[in-house]
């Protein structure tokens, strides 16, 4: 499964993917080169996406 993240700030657009496979390996990059999960992790926390939100469980 592959989750891609596009974000745009003043006209530059960078890329994050998390690609995980079944076999258990996780692996993360920014525009196409190898990223740590820390680095993922901290550009696509939800108050860094614009318009995101967290959801909680619908009642």
């Amino acid at each position: 499964m592959t989750t891609l993240v596009t974000l745009e700030s003043n006209g530059l657009v960078t890329e994050y993917r998390r690609v995980f496979h079944k076999w258990g390996g996780t692996f993360f990059f920014k525009d196409g080169l190898a990223c740590s999960q820390s680095e993922y992790e901290q550009a696509t926390r939800p108050e860094q996406l614009a318009g995101a939100s967290p959801r909680g469980k619908l009642d």
